[in-house]
């Protein structure tokens, strides 16, 4: 019997070990096929009943758990046929009518006897598990049919690993209260006695679960069934599901089998993925539609890796001089730690070659899984944090920590980038000495820590230790622990780790593509020869993705493939137009789409508008590799193939959320542009050429004829000026040696939308921005200064617009009343930007085109300071 039973008995607690059983009792009973010592035993006084086991410690029914799917005649078949309301003739009758239904009376007769009690007992020796006992799913079978198929109480009777029963929620929250916020305590709670997820009162009809049925599973379980096979092996033998053979399914009541899936990853383990939003129909009926998102926990951890950076920074501030280690670990099975309410766990089924599962661990793929995990990643890191300096923590998990590997101290004379304090990083010392506590920061299920050597091993015992409190004390004799060990001993506690994909270094605070990211990359661009002639949408969509992973870590790569974007964009209209006119699926779709916005029929225009995006994107129509696209397929190439020349990298200074180091205005009108930085000491102003002014509002009124330069690319072509000053008066600190950043970082104000986005995005549409947007990517290549950008209304922006407008004629005395108006720009010298950074952009303005992209602009191309202050 399980715990939860045991309270509600009165006979005493059983003997723990007499409440095991090994492996090899479930494989020698049952070779495949049950024979006598599978038959013998069964006591009906030992099994509680439904109402008995409802009396549990986990999942009690309450009026926010409740699954029902509308009934067939198969799902009073069981009781039916146990009761014995039909006599020999009938069931002979019955038999004929289906082959599963006199298969049905056979394994009822069959398995009537036999001794499930197992089950409520925990298995030894399950990492030896190759392949799912039979002998475990014929007593799944045979407890199913002693309670009518009655799954929820199948799983309560089973209890332990797979309701987690074995968790003392009052004991956990004795040692969270006064640690963890409250709020997060009561969603632990509710996690772990009541189940997941925090209300689920759904149903289905028999026409939308017979639908699901017939449906089965996506195509890449079928591609890779042994793949597969050997997944539900592991998920099998770690109590995540119930197994059951596959022609049960017809028979159990309130049941629904989603579509699945399997992702494959090299260098990671398979992952079924639990498609609970696939609609087969508009009026389908998935299982993640019965959800109120409302009732489950916030979602969080989208902070984590901003936080860890953060982090870093501020340890850095502190300890300038101090290697700063880098651990992560991780939790096994994160989602599945998390156990669905019995009365909800038949909405879970799964049905694969042979067998039918349940299941009763959290899935990859319900919408609620990650929710409903936050409480215990929120709960673990402030539990971590709380522990402090508490030396025994470190003795009690010695065995472990003694098995990690560190990687050696610096060798004297190592010089760290350095880190200054601002009014949002004050370092991780307060005024009285005393060291902060290390946070840890949790992004799913991958908890980052960086620390000094001297107190990482603190950080890495109070994890595990917060780990434990929360999930329970590792018994790898009993269940899988709640640490993934594989993980935790190939890796190596450092300065420079891979966490979340990124490759990070706190010696020289910088963050870098990972070198297979760089290959992978690479390898796929191979395919975009100079001989290709066309592409798919699809495929320079995949391209495009993997590129924007990149412009996550460098800056100024979001810049270098606007064409390719456009490409995707273009491929998508023109299949879209041509199934328009070809394709009577498509237009049925939009019809249903038209149908579906005229009735505000919510539902249905989401399903019409999927299925419409499915076509457009599936289509394998070709289109012409443009020489655009090859272009920047081969300067990304060259880029990428050449790390040392072109850093694929960002300072951690241009991440961590602090306060620039400067600060940049500038303004445009239709005749000039000007700007200016207290912080840096300059000012500057510039006419537009004539070209340019020719090309404007003045003398073009609209922008029909396709030669306007609006003024939103003037705004644009003043930021980049803007951001050339700041370069020459940070490499001028550097040459002087008075620079105390390393890799400073300016934020530009700038009173245009337009080009506020375009500094930190890709523009799309305007030619004019794209080839500005690759002057300033050469800028930014390799750069020590990063560049934010902010909007400023133009009510706060009337310096920079009256350096804007200086006129032409009468220049020397507007800047001398300039000087008076604003006696701040006094101290300021007055930047020049050089002839070439002024060609290439008034090139990229009037032709829309940049040469030489690749070749990088150095600080002393852009242009100099003058030796002295202007005031006139």
């Amino acid at each position: 019997m399980t715990e939860a039973c045991a309270e509600n008995t009165d006979k005493p607690p059983e003997n723990p070990k007499a409440n095991r059983i090994d492996l090899s009792e479930y494989q020698k009973s049952f070779g495949g096929m049950i024979d006598a010592q599978g038959l013998q035993g069964k006591d009906y006084h030992d099994i509680p009943t439904k109402a008995q086991l409802m009396q549990g410690k986990f999942g009690r029914p309450d009026n926010d758990h409740s699954f029902t799917v509308e009934p067939i005649f198969e799902h009073i078949l069981v009781p039916i046929l146990k009761n014995k309301c039909l006599d020999d003739t009938s069931l002979r009758h019955l038999g004929n009518a289906h082959l599963l239904f006199g298969h049905l009376q056979k394994t009822l007769s069959r398995l009537k006897d036999l001794d499930f009690t197992r089950l409520a007992k925990t298995m030894l020796n399950y990492d030896k598990q190759e392949e799912i006992p039979m002998g475990k799913v014929m007593c799944f079978t045979a407890a199913a049919l002693h309670f009518d198929l009655h799954i929820p109480s199948v799983i309560r009777y089973a209890g332990g690993n797979y309701t987690a029963d074995f968790r003392d929620m009052d004991k956990i929250e004795k040692q969270l209260v006064g640690k963890v916020d409250p709020k997060d305590i009561s969603d632990l709670r509710r996690v772990f006695t009541v189940g997941t997820p925090g209300r689920f009162v759904g149903e289905s009809t028999k026409d939308n679960m017979l639908e699901y049925w017939r449906y089965g599973n996506h195509g890449s379980i079928l591609k890779d069934i042994s793949k597969v096979t050997k997944t539900m092996n592991k998920e099998d033998k770690h109590c995540y599901v119930v197994p059951m053979p596959n022609w049960l399914a017809r028979f159990i009541p309130n049941s629904f089998y989603t579509p699945n899936g399997l992702i494959s990853k090299a260098g990671k383990n398979d992952r079924l993925v639990f498609d609970g939003s696939h609609m087969i129909n508009w009026f389908s009926n998935p299982v993640n539609k019965n959800f109120d998102m409302s009732k489950e926990p916030p979602v969080t951890y989208g902070r984590v890796l901003q936080e860890h950076i953060n982090r870093i920074w501020n340890l850095r501030i502190s300890y300038p001089n101090e290697d700063i280690l880098l651990w992560d670990d991780d939790i096994a099975g994160c989602f599945r730690q998390e156990k669905h309410h019995p009365d909800v766990t038949p909405a879970f089924g799964l049905i694969i070659d042979m067998f039918l599962y349940f299941y009763v661990g959290q899935t990859f793929g319900s919408i609620f899984s990650p929710a409903n995990n936050e409480p215990v990643r929120r709960a673990r890191e402030q539990l971590a944090e709380s522990l402090g300096e508490d030396l025994s923590i470190i003795d009690k998990h010695k065995d472990l920590l003694s098995k990690i590997k560190f990687s050696k101290p610096a060798k004297a004379g190592t010089k760290y980038c350095q880190a200054k304090k601002c009014s949002l990083n004050r370092g991780v010392i307060d005024d009285k000495g005393k060291v902060a506590n290390t946070p840890l920061h949790t992004f799913v299920d991958d908890a980052l820590m960086a620390e000094i050597r001297d107190r990482m091993m603190q950080a890495m015992a109070n994890s595990i230790e917060a780990l434990e409190i929360i999930l329970g004390k590792p018994d790898t004799e009993l269940r899988r622990a709640a640490l993934s060990l594989e993980k935790f001993f190939k890796a190596t506690c450092s300065p420079k780790k891979i966490q979340l994909g990124l490759q990070f270094n706190t010696r020289d605070m910088v963050i870098r593509i990972t070198e297979e990211a760089r290959k992978k990359i690479i390898k796929e661009l191979k395919h975009w020869h100079k001989s290709r002639r066309s592409f798919t949408a699809i495929e320079a969509a995949k391209l495009v993705g993997n590129l924007q992973h990149l412009a996550t870590v460098s800056q100024w790569a979001r810049f270098l493939f606007s064409s390719l974007t456009h490409s995707v964009i273009y491929a998508i209209r023109r299949n879209k137009a041509s199934l328009e006119v070809s394709s009577t699926k498509f237009q049925a779709l939009s019809s249903m789409l038209v149908e579906a916005q005229a009735e505000t029929n919510a539902k249905k225009a989401l399903f019409a508008q999927a299925k419409i995006e499915r076509l457009v994107w599936s289509k394998k129509d070709k289109y012409f590799v443009i020489p655009t696209m090859k272009s920047e397929t081969k300067l990304l190439t060259h880029l990428l193939e050449n790390p040392t020349l072109y850093r694929w990298e960002s300072p951690i200074a241009h991440r961590a959320e602090k306060d620039p180091d400067s600060t940049t205005y500038g303004d445009a009108c239709l005749y000039g542009g000007g700007g200016f930085s207290t912080d840096l000491g300059f000012w500057w102003q510039i006419d537009w050429p004539e070209e340019i002014m020719n090309r404007t509002l003045i003398h073009i009124k609209d922008g029909k004829s396709g030669k306007l330069i609006s003024i939103n690319v003037l705004e644009y072509l003043v930021v980049i000026l803007n951001y050339a000053a700041a370069t020459v008066a940070h490499q001028e600190t550097v040459d002087k040696g008075t620079s105390d950043e390393e890799y400073p970082t300016n934020l530009n104000l700038v009173d245009n939308t337009s080009a506020d986005a375009w500094t930190t995005k890709m523009c799309t549409k305007s030619k004019e921005a794209k080839s500005l947007a690759l002057v300033l990517c050469s800028m930014m290549i390799n750069n020590p200064v990063g560049l934010n950008s902010k909007y400023l209304p133009c009510t706060q922006n009337d310096i920079a617009d009256a350096i804007s407008r200086l006129h032409k004629a009468n220049k020397m005395f507007e800047i001398s009343q300039l000087m008076q108006d604003y006696p701040e720009l006094r101290s300021c010298r007055r930047f020049h930007p050089s002839s070439k950074l002024l060609s290439r952009l008034y090139a990229a303005v009037l032709s829309g085109s940049a040469k030489e992209v690749v070749q990088q602009i150095e600080p002393n191309e852009l242009g100099q300071l003058s030796p002295g202050k202007t005031t006139s």
